[in-house]
């Protein structure tokens, strides 16, 4: 069900390489990806979630409220992250170089429409 909704966004965002929607436990409930390959992208997605509850304590211990969305950036990958209810949420990763903002923009798209399948 949620699979054709991954694709999609992948599909349309150039640099996508994957999309991943996860529970609060970091398992991969659905996973779209550019090629056949999805256990680095589980692996990659699980630690979003650590990254995520990391970031939520932080922003709980400094009373500025709950994180809804982040970006962490490293030398090879681009992982766009975002908060969707009950501990879900959902990764989308991309090449270096990648427009962002059309990213974010396609990212945002992606998440009403899970949150209206959930």
């Amino acid at each position: 069900m949620f699979q054709p909704i991954l694709k999609e966004t992948v599909e349309k965002v150039s640099g996508a390489l994957g999309a991943l929607f996860l529970d609060w436990e970091g398992e991969s409930v659905e996973i779209a990806s550019r090629d056949s390959s999805t256990f680095d992208l589980k692996i990659i997605g699980a630690y979003q979630g650590i990254f995520l509850n990391q970031v939520k304590k932080i922003c709980h211990d400094l009373e500025q409220g709950s994180p809804e969305r982040f970006k962490l950036e490293l030398s090879q990958i681009t992982l766009l992250n975002w908060v969707l209810k009950d501990g879900y949420y959902v990764v989308l990763l991309l090449r270096p170089g990648s427009n962002e903002g059309v990213a974010w923009q396609e990212l945002s798209l992606l998440r009403q429409r899970l949150l209206l399948e959930m």
